[in-house]
């Protein structure tokens, strides 16, 4: 129930006037998330806007663990009351998503990875997940995403767009008989539209800044030996 995060409303739903086919839910007012125009004639504060979309993003994946899986702009509306305080309206969930324990453990581990070029680290837990073939050798898979992400890290760091990266690792590992399970190729697609959409509202979004605290409390308050 997202209706206690204070950035993401979901609009409610009204069983009593849903049927096997027809979903029913509240009417929302707002601006799309793709109308920039609408955006800064209120003065939206954009930059926080486009950091809490990444906030939302994550929260979803490691903590309520159920996300919308499809983040398009038809489906993203902005609460504009108080532009210096703007918030998101989601709409449409046909499609959702949500990771096994596992999943989620090795994707936080992946994405802090990344943040830190460790390519050796990536092939092993490519390995350890069992995403790809057991006799692959950490060593051969690590070459091989090193040589596709790290042109990438030659641009500045704001410009890398993180979804992409992701995508970039999992495709050069398909050689190595790649098998993804549909929950990870939603969250892929997802974060890839998130990312997306935040670059749009404000260019210089930089989704590592928020994404590396984040993950590395998740992953020392959520494996914490003491728990």
């Amino acid at each position: 129930n997202f209706k206690g995060n204070s950035l993401l409303y979901v609009p409610e739903v009204y069983l009593e006037k849903s049927t096997k086919n027809v979903l029913v839910m509240e009417r929302i007012s707002g601006i799309s998330v793709d109308d920039l125009a609408a955006l800064e004639k209120k003065e939206v504060d954009l930059r926080l806007l486009s950091e809490r979309g990444v906030e939302i993003f994550l929260k979803q994946v490691f903590v309520d663990n159920f996300f919308h899986a499809d983040m398009h702009p038809g489906n993203i509306f902005i609460n504009a009351s108080e532009p210096s305080n703007p918030t998101y309206m989601a709409v449409d969930y046909a499609i959702v998503g949500s990771l096994s324990e596992e999943e989620q453990y090795q994707i936080g581990r992946m994405l802090l990875s990344v943040i830190s070029r460790d390519f050796i680290d990536i092939a092993k837990i490519l390995i350890d997940s069992g995403w790809v073939a057991p006799k692959t050798r950490p060593i051969d898979l690590e070459r091989t995403i090193r040589s596709a992400c790290e042109p990438m890290f030659e641009q500045p760091l704001e410009k890398i767009k993180f979804g992409e990266l992701l995508l970039y690792i999992f495709d050069s590992a398909r050689r190595f008989d790649l098998k993804m399970q549909p929950s990870l190729m939603l969250l892929q697609k997802t974060l890839i539209n998130i990312e997306g959409l935040g670059k749009q509202l404000y260019p210089g979004l930089d989704f590592w800044a928020i994404a590396k605290p984040f993950l590395q409390d998740w992953i020392a308050n959520r494996y914490n030996p003491k728990k």
